[in-house]
């Protein structure tokens, strides 16, 4: 819905937003529309590792969350859209840096994050929401491409967010 890209873009951040399910995107975009942000640049396509189709399940009875893992929630009824995916990879060639990159994709992460290995090259910091069970991944692959752990929330059911950085270079 923009909570963080708002945020930001109000900071004065020149913001680039995912949103794969349409319904949010929506919101999304009146709220970019009724804050009258000119630096958000939105997106309605899903993350992931290659460019294709995919299945979206959203709760039924709340739009504001959604995975493209089937089995991510399990006790509420969900529909299913058909969704565009591409690799972070694709909107990112053109930038020399990103200062923040957020991640929360709930239980789609890996994926994301492997769609985005050039990007992450160029990324300062990343906060990403972890599935519990995605942790090990997550934390290697952040690890080998040169992010230090600063920060790790309280797992909230079954996801922690985490903060990272790229460590400064040493200057002798």
């Amino acid at each position: 819905m923009g909570k963080f890209a708002l945020f930001a873009a109000k900071l004065g951040a020149r913001v680039f937003a995912f949103e794969a399910n349409p319904e949010t995107y929506a919101i999304l975009m009146r709220n970019i529309e009724y804050n009258r942000l000119s630096n958000i640049v939105a997106f309605n396509i899903a993350l992931g590792e290659t460019k294709c189709k995919a299945k979206l399940f959203v709760p039924v009875h709340f739009t504001g969350s959604a995975s493209l893992r089937p089995d991510w929630e399990t006790r509420v009824q969900k529909k299913v859209y058909e969704v565009s995916m591409a690799p972070l990879d694709d909107f990112t060639e053109n930038l020399e840096r990103l200062d923040w990159l957020l991640i929360d994709v709930e239980g789609y992460e890996v994926e994301v994050l492997k769609g985005a290995m050039k990007t992450l090259k160029k990324t300062k910091r990343a906060i990403v929401e972890i599935s519990y069970e995605n942790q090990d991944a997550v934390m290697d692959l952040m690890s080998s491409e040169g992010f230090k752990l600063v920060e790790r929330g309280t797992i909230q059911e079954r996801n922690f967010y985490a903060l990272f950085e790229r460590p400064l270079p040493s200057v002798f």
